[in-house]
This record gives C-alpha cells, sequence and structure tokens, in this order.
C-alpha cells in the first residue's frame, strides 16, 4: 500500500507521461494531416494546438482568392475582380481604387452561442470564442447588368462551395477543419439601416455568414496570405 506522498508523485509522472504521449500523437497527426480519434482522449487534457484555430485574416482573403479564380474561369477574365475592404472611407471618400470590382467587406462579427463545446478550454486557458462573421458581397460596376451577372456569379460559386476545408482548399491556414458559408436573409429597415451605417448608396450586393470560428489569442498570427485580392485600407 502507497503512503500519500507516494500516490502523489506516483500519479504526477502518469500524468506528465501521459500528457507527453498525446502532444506527440497529435503532433504527428496535424504534420499528416489526419485527424483520428483516441478513444482514451480527455478533453480536460487538450491542448489549444490541437482544437481548430481561425484567422479573420488569413481566411477572408483566402476567400477572395477562390472567387476570382471562378470569375475569371466562368466569365474569360484576366484581372483580380474581387478586392477586400471598405466601400467609403472614414472621410466619406469612396475607398475603391477603380471600378467594376466586387467588394468584399467584414460587417459584423459576433459571438456564436450555439456551439456545445464553447465553455470547454485547456489547462490554465480560456475555452476559445467560437464566433460567426458576416461579411458583404458588393458589386460597384459602372454597368448594371455587370453588377447583376457578378453578384449571380458569386451566389453560384458559394452554393456550389458553401464549405472551405483543407481537402478542397489547400490555402488555408493548418488545423482548420472547414470554414461554411450560408445566406444572411435581412428585411429591407435593416438593409437600409446597413447602407447607411456604411456611409453609401445601396449597390447590388448578397450578406454571408461565415461560421463556426474558433478564436484563441495564442492562436492568432499576423502573417498574411499571398493573395493578389487583398486591398485594405
Amino acid at each position: 500500500m502507497y503512503s500519500s506522498a507516494t500516490d502523489r508523485l506516483f500519479f504526477s509522472f502518469f500524468h506528465t507521461l501521459r500528457n507527453f504521449i498525446y502532444i506527440e500523437y497529435y503532433r504527428l497527426a496535424f504534420r499528416l494531416r489526419t485527424f483520428p480519434t483516441l478513444a482514451s482522449l480527455s478533453l480536460h487534457t487538450r491542448s489549444y494546438s490541437q482544437r481548430c484555430c481561425y484567422m479573420i485574416h488569413q481566411v477572408l482573403p483566402i476567400i477572395v482568392d477562390e472567387l476570382n479564380d471562378y470569375f475569371q474561369s466562368r466569365f474569360d477574365t484576366s484581372e483580380d475582380k474581387v478586392i477586400l475592404g471598405n466601400i467609403v472611407n472614414q472621410d466619406g471618400t469612396v475607398a475603391i481604387d477603380g471600378e467594376d470590382k466586387v467588394i468584399v467587406s467584414l460587417i459584423n462579427v459576433e459571438r456564436d452561442g450555439s456551439n456545445q463545446m464553447a465553455g470547454i478550454g485547456g489547462r490554465g486557458t480560456n475555452p476559445p470564442v467560437h464566433i460567426n462573421l458576416y461579411v458583404l458581397f458588393a458589386a460597384y460596376f459602372n454597368n448594371y447588368l455587370e453588377s447583376l451577372k457578378f453578384i449571380s456569379g458569386a451566389i453560384g460559386f458559394f452554393q456550389g462551395k458553401n464549405n472551405f476545408n483543407p481537402h478542397n482548399t489547400p490555402l488555408l491556414p493548418p488545423y482548420i477543419n472547414q470554414v461554411r458559408l450560408e445566406i444572411v436573409n435581412i428585411d429591407f429597415r435593416e438593409l437600409s439601416n446597413l447602407w447607411a451605417s456604411l456611409g453609401a448608396k445601396y449597390i447590388p450586393s448578397v450578406i454571408y455568414r461565415l461560421r463556426t470560428l474558433d478564436m484563441e489569442e495564442n492562436n492568432i498570427s499576423d502573417d498574411f496570405p499571398p493573395i493578389a485580392g487583398l486591398n485594405i485600407f
């Protein structure tokens, strides 16, 4: 029969060894981009690196780039028609360099309370914040029919590909499981308030919600992917 002090020493060694095995196991899994499940894995021992991490400034440019590739193929154009940025500057001037563009703007960030894992964090860390992004796709074209064509094209693209994951989008940052998009329906009053808050007149547009993104302080990177359609002011 072990003494109390011996028991504590034994269990301390056991937990240290177990955590080391878990870390090495998932390090290998992430390197191979496979994520098998350990039946014996406890949620309390998962570190932040074992959960998917989504960075707003990394995900949105990749989606812009994917949409640009689709437009170039679908509409036989050689230039990037999609840019990421504001529609209007803070001083009220137009923020768009040139015309005939689809502008992608982040218009809202909200906490996703529907995620059942929202209250679980690693040891010594706060749980990740699960968020949804609301993104506006607005067609700024001289030709109104061109605006309608490119908005229709965007809707068609996301209808065919509303789930971005490492298998169909290799440029996604490491450890991202998926990014899901869905159209947001808003009424006329909300639409009017939205464009008034943007300080612009309405142009053909559609709003998508990106859900669910996991944000943790230790996973935030200052790196930007090499995306041609990036146009941040």
